[in-house]
């Protein structure tokens, strides 16, 4: 009980830090804490009801010292804030371009659409799990996950180039579609939360709580959605908890047999911060036996496989403190944080300078640093952003190209 007070002051202190710099509550600040909030609290939760689950949700110790981790983390996330965070409010843009080409950019990112909804119904995240029991999924698994990626993209490329406007709805309507085809969230859940973000700059502080609202009713409905298709065995309130408490317990497993690892020395030493510098590169690469024996987060995590029980991360969830761990001890939660925070800070200040740059950030790292490895995030934007810079760089090249043949007309109009 001791731990988990300390967490919730600690909240509190977060709470207080964004009411004194005026952080808005659909922020990345508040991305941060809510996965703060879902990887502490249900495991703590699960750990006093002593249910029958995982050997590690049980141990008490393991738990408090991932909670106390926590809450310093959370401390040192709101210390950056307090000390250097500036107010700047994302710039409602809006570029001038017709009706005509914002809706034939629309039609020209349908085909696409269909594309992917098809990829998704036969290889996407729901048929990806069955696929892997009995073996190594193939290739179409990584060429699905690639044309999702490549469709969030031209998404995102449509609010840095039109903003959002109602065929902006229309994308993000169909990226919702896919969603619910593809099984998986990992992918819409930053868009969402950036275009909310993008929603709600344009509006006063009175209109805001209404999208903090309609926020709200979409992460409700989103996980009524997936009550409606698990078991009937169970009650309704039950299915409903049951996404929640899975998410919670599985994406802080990681982290858990981390902190076991160190308690018990099954590990043979740290990364120092490699995984956070290499790792990401050898990510971009084909994947195959290069990647596979030179990344430096899986081999820390193949040498405690005997030291801990069961297989690491078991049912495949994530959560940062784990890397940290690995890499600087119990430092490395703190240390971690307030080095994310950093850059969330400085990220906010440049993002009407490099809208570009910041929608995909915002879209990738900003959202998912909490919950999946960092090599994953920094794959996941540089794919986006190569998608973005080539279609800008296409746009660029029309521009330059009409100029040129106006020019060219306008010459030969000048001689006759």
């Amino acid at each position: 009980m001791p731990a988990l007070i300390f967490f919730l002051c600690s909240l509190l202190f977060l709470i207080w830090v964004s009411r004194r710099r005026k952080i808005e509550a659909i922020s990345l600040y508040w991305i941060f804490v809510a996965f703060q909030c879902l990887y502490n609290i249900t495991p703590w939760i699960t750990s006093q009801l002593n249910l029958p689950v995982l050997v590690l949700l049980s141990d008490h110790t393991v738990i408090d010292t991932q909670v106390v981790l926590a809450a310093i983390s959370n401390l040192c996330f709101g210390c950056m804030f307090l000390a250097f965070y500036r107010d700047t409010p994302l710039s409602t843009f809006r570029p001038l371009s017709s009706p005509k080409k914002r809706r034939n950019f629309l039609l020209l990112a349908f085909p696409m659409f269909l594309l992917t909804c098809a990829m998704c119904a036969k290889w996407g995240w729901n048929h990806f799990a069955t696929a892997a029991i009995s073996g190594p999924p193939g290739g179409m698994f990584t060429v699905t996950a690639y044309v999702k990626i490549i469709f969030v993209s031209v998404y995102l490329y449509y609010l840095y180039r039109f903003g959002l406007d109602r065929w902006g709805w229309v994308l993000f309507t169909e990226n919702g579609i896919v969603m619910f085809i593809d099984g998986a969230r990992t992918d819409f859940l930053p868009i969402a939360v950036v275009t909310c973000m993008v929603y709600a700059a344009r509006l006063s502080r009175e209109q805001r709580r209404k999208v903090y609202i309609l926020a709200l009713a979409g992460i409700v409905a989103s996980i009524g959605a997936r009550s409606i298709v698990l078991s009937k065995k169970a009650s309704l309130l039950g299915n409903f908890i049951a996404p929640v408490a899975v998410e919670g317990t599985m994406g802080a497993y990681s982290s858990l047999q981390a902190i076991y690892a160190v308690q018990h020395q099954a590990n043979r030493g740290y990364t120092y911060g490699a995984s956070y510098i290499f790792d990401p590169l050898l990510e971009l690469l084909p994947a195959g036996q290069l990647r596979k024996d030179y990344q430096i987060l899986p081999r820390w995590e193949n040498q405690i496989y005997m030291g801990i029980p069961g297989n690491f991360a078991p049912m495949g969830g994530f959560y940062y403190q784990a890397e940290a761990i690995a890499a600087f001890w119990y430092l490395g939660p703190p240390l971690v944080t307030s080095l994310f925070a950093a850059v969330l800070i400085w990220m906010e200040r440049i993002k009407n300078r490099y809208l570009l740059v910041y929608l995909t950030w915002a879209a990738s790292i900003g959202v998912l640093f909490i919950k999946t490895p960092f090599a994953d995030d920094f794959k996941l934007f540089m794919s986006e952003l190569l998608v973005l810079v080539g279609l800008s760089a296409v746009h660029s090249y029309r521009v330059l190209m009409a100029r040129a043949v106006a020019d060219i007309r306008s010459d030969g109009a000048a001689t006759i």
